[in-house]
């Protein structure tokens, strides 16, 4: 007690000791964790081994049982079917003579050992394998129920007997005449397996109410048994619910788990001392460095003045550690310089880029021409309030769906080859469209360009668009008056009828009233009019020249027919005077086409 008086009288005033003190306390613990831990699991293998040591004598006792077992019921059932056992039975002439040396010469396979009897169909017996000996298990239930249910039965007995009786049956009646019955004593049968126990176990059989320990008077060292399983017997033993357990032995040998705990407790004080002795000589180089290196961080903490560093006493550990602390907070100050900068950068790029976006939406939102952008698959990633307006959609049903269904189906395959050109040189593209706006369709003039991340794969395309249809009417307006123009010079001062099939509508000169007999102030034709004038026998003929001619079956529509005049008589007209201009195209698709008849 006062070796240790002293010694934290010392350590309250030396810090060396005290970090020794330290250093041998934490070093204790985790010597006496590890080897905690360690004991722990070198005790749990020991115990693992032998529980698998027991298991595997169990699995050697319970299989050999089950061995002897099988063979004891396969011999018995033998004789049970051999014709003399079941002719002796039926014929009781000269079996005395005969039947008593065939039991004696039955020898039990091996360590059984017992009476053997042949029985009538009452239970009586006939004759048996020892001299002097008596059967009086005539009306016991194992006898009753071979004679009875004509199958192999078994009973334990009292003193460690088994009565095994296997029924007789006569083949030619199929009757049961008697019974092989056998008297043994499984006791002695498992007097050899004691020899196959361990010498720190103790095996227990038990057959219904009965144990026999394994060796004989070997003790239990705890109720509970290290292994335990049924025995696998015949299914005509399994009345016997016979089980097999295995104890550790009660003078079991521990010498493995002193030794082993003896190990222990020699390394934990040996790796003690020495973290003592060597705690204390170290720690006096130590300390005063450290505390001056602690007093520079306690300031640069406290003052935030990143630019103090800590003195260098040499250069050991200690020296190295302050030149590294040393670089540490010039790292430090310099990142805190490079980062202040960059906040203030980044803050003026992200004020210039709010400014530009917002710039960006002003322009987008009151844009009058139509902005999309859509990725490579052609779904909208963007469209903007204009786009919305003229197809009279949401932007929450555009975006993420393609544009394809809002397209005529005439013009998809080349707004397809359009968008696939993107994805080439020079990446731009114009193309125009007819879509299902809100208003119907409509023509529209589309001016694309490709996006291109840095590696030059295209990822989105954006597209502006305007409305041109009143520019597509212009133009099919022109293509009709030109077309009109032609068909008058053609003419030539002749009766001029200009007649649109699908409207109805027709531009009628006044040579060509005239011709037909009517006043050309008032003469109004349509295409219902003009087919009513045609003579019934060239109505037919007509109408197939017109459309072979429409079809292109043939170069030239020219027809000579008749026609009735207002004042009802019938005038021809010349196949040389009927010319019909064909059109088709995609340009005319609406107009229609023409007839000129003069």
């Amino acid at each position: 007690m006062r070796y240790l008086r002293k010694l934290f009288q010392a350590a309250r005033g030396s810090l060396a000791i005290r970090m020794a003190l330290v250093m041998g306390g934490v070093a204790t613990l985790t010597a006496a964790f590890l080897a905690t831990l360690s004991f722990l699991v070198s005790q749990r293998l020991i115990v693992e081994n032998e529980r698998a040591a027991f298991g595997f004598q169990a699995d050697v006792v319970s299989g050999q049982i089950a061995i002897e077992a099988r063979t004891l019921e396969r011999m018995l059932t033998a004789m049970a079917r051999n014709g003399f056992i079941s002719n002796a039975l039926v014929d009781s002439f000269g079996r005395d003579q005969y039947l008593i040396p065939y039991l004696r010469d039955q020898a039990f396979p091996g360590g059984w050992s017992g009476e053997l009897w042949l029985v009538d169909f009452e239970g009586k017996p006939i004759a048996g394998n020892l001299k002097d000996a008596t059967f009086d298990h005539r009306n016991s239930a194992a006898m009753r129920a071979a004679l009875s249910d004509a199958k192999l039965s078994i009973e334990a007995l009292h003193d460690h007997v088994l009565l095994i009786a296997v029924p007789v049956v006569f083949p030619p009646t199929g009757s049961v005449e008697g019974a092989v019955v056998a008297v043994v004593d499984y006791r002695e049968a498992l007097v050899k397996f004691a020899t196959r126990a361990a010498h720190n176990s103790c095996v227990l059989l038990r057959i219904g109410a009965r144990e026999i320990p394994i060796p004989s008077g070997c003790r239990r060292a705890s109720d509970s048994p290290a292994v335990s399983k049924p025995l696998d017997l015949p299914e005509s033993f399994h009345s016997l619910s016979a089980e097999i357990s295995v104890y550790e032995s009660d003078n079991g040998d521990s010498v493995a788990t002193r030794n082993l705990t003896l190990g222990y407790i020699v390394v934990v004080g040996a790796v003690l001392l020495v973290v003592l002795a060597i705690g204390k000589r170290m720690s006096g180089r130590i300390i005063e460095p450290l505390a001056r290196l602690t007093r520079t961080a306690d300031r640069i903490v406290s003052e935030g003045r990143l630019d103090l560093r800590a003195p260098v006493p040499g250069e050991d550990e200690i020296g190295r550690l302050a030149n590294a602390f040393n670089q540490m907070v010039g790292s430090l100050q310099l990142t805190q310089t490079r980062l202040l900068s960059d906040i203030i950068e980044r803050k003026q790029t992200e004020d210039a880029l709010r400014v530009s976006e917002e710039k960006y939406r002003l322009l987008v939102d009151h844009q009058t021409d139509l902005v999309v952008k859509v990725d490579p698959e052609n779904h909208f990633l963007f469209v903007s309030p204009s786009y919305c307006q003229v197809f009279g959609k949401t932007e929450a049903e555009l975006l993420g769906k393609t544009f394809m269904p809002l397209i005529h189906e005439a013009d998809r395959a080349s707004t397809a080859t359009a968008m696939e050109d993107l994805f080439r040189p020079p990446y731009r593209d114009y193309h125009e469209q007819r879509a299902l706006a809100q208003a119907g369709w409509r023509w529209f003039g589309w001016a694309d360009t490709a996006v291109l991340n840095e590696d030059g794969k295209v990822v989105a395309i954006v597209g502006v668009g305007r409305d041109i249809t009143e520019r597509k009417q212009a133009e099919q307006a022109l293509r009709d008056s030109e077309e009109r123009l032609r068909l008058a010079l053609v003419a030539a001062n002749q009766g001029l009828f200009d007649l649109n099939i699908e409207s109805g509508e027709a531009l009628v000169s006044p040579e060509y009233a005239t011709m037909l007999g009517y006043d050309p102030a008032g003469f109004r034709e349509t295409n219902v009019r003009w087919i009513e004038r045609l003579h019934p026998d060239d109505h037919a003929r007509v109408v197939e020249a017109y459309r072979a001619y429409v079809q292109g079956e043939i170069p030239e529509y020219a027809v000579e027919f008749r026609q009735r005049t207002d004042s009802g008589s019938w005038k021809w007209i010349p196949p040389g005077q009927d010319r019909c201009p064909r059109r088709g195209g995609q340009a005319h698709s609406d107009a229609g086409h023409a007839h000129r008849h003069h």
